[in-house]
């Protein structure tokens, strides 16, 4: 069993109550997402005279890319939000660990310089991605953008998404 000091067992506290106190799906009493509308909150209900704890945006960082003149079919990227990264520089216990988890959204834009031949779509919108992601280019001289963005465990969407833009151009 792992001993905590005074420090230590007051700092999984408040890392507890940052992480499980953010309402259903990441939604304040009222049903807003202020994370998600832009609203802006004072953090204080009159109603209630308590002051509520507004939890920062998610940020998703890529953390290994193709390189700038990749030519391969596939390319692999990996990625993570601050929530994980936090709780890894932290080493928090086991039972904190769930609330620390990130899932991530991707997307793949395709720019072709030379618009001739049968091409694919440009873009394929968002969709559901895990470690490691790969994608398939085609073989085309095309510049893609690779777009990643975390959700945490309150509901929140990163609402600046990590982005990665090279030149695959296979000539």
């Amino acid at each position: 069993m792992r001993k905590f000091g005074v420090l230590g067992l007051g700092m999984v506290l408040v890392l507890g109550l940052f992480f499980v106190s953010c309402g259903e799906n990441g939604q304040d009493d009222s049903g807003a997402n202020p994370a998600v509308s832009g609203e802006k909150d004072s953090g204080y209900d009159s109603t209630t005279s308590e002051q509520s704890v507004q939890i920062p945006e998610v940020n998703t960082f890529i953390t290994s890319k193709p390189s700038q003149y990749e030519c391969s079919e596939i390319s692999s990227f990996t990625f993570t939000c601050d929530r994980e990264r936090t709780c890894k520089r932290l080493n928090l216990p086991a039972f904190l660990k769930p609330f620390c988890a990130c899932t991530y959204e991707c997307k793949l834009d395709l720019d072709y310089p030379d618009k001739t031949g049968d091409l694919p779509a440009a873009s394929e919108g968002w969709y559901n991605c895990s470690l490691p992601e790969d994608v398939s280019l085609p073989e085309a001289c095309i510049f893609p953008t690779f777009r990643v963005r975390a959700t945490d465990y309150c509901g929140n969407v990163d609402p600046t998404p990590a982005k990665y833009s090279w030149d695959h151009c296979c000539r």
